[in-house]
């Protein structure tokens, strides 16, 4: 229960960050997270969802066969079905992503 709350506190940290939006999935496997935690804005995560972003999305398709860290912009090949270009209507510019 310790590493529970420390983790909930560190989490908190974040989310009172100004500007900070961010998802967080623990043990993903076939792109389904076993836990998930996000504080992008609700209305990007209802488009998301509801347009099967996921299926399309390069930051899932990089985290999913790398480790390491990269950014959004360099993923930009990679998104071909203009996920960044989707995510920036709803204020989403910059990103990074984190796999281990």
């Amino acid at each position: 229960m310790i590493h529970q709350e420390k983790i909930s506190a560190l989490l908190q940290q974040l989310v009172d960050m100004p500007g900070w939006k961010f998802a967080i999935g623990v043990r993903i496997r076939f792109n389904h997270p076993t836990v998930l935690y996000q504080t992008y804005p609700q209305p990007w995560l209802e488009y998301y969802e509801a347009n099967g972003l996921v299926h399309h999305d390069p930051t899932i398709k990089w985290g999913m066969t790398n480790n390491g860290t990269c950014t959004w912009s360099d993923l930009a090949e990679m998104d071909t079905g203009d996920i960044f270009g989707q995510s920036a209507k709803f204020g989403l510019t910059y990103g990074l992503v984190v796999s281990i």
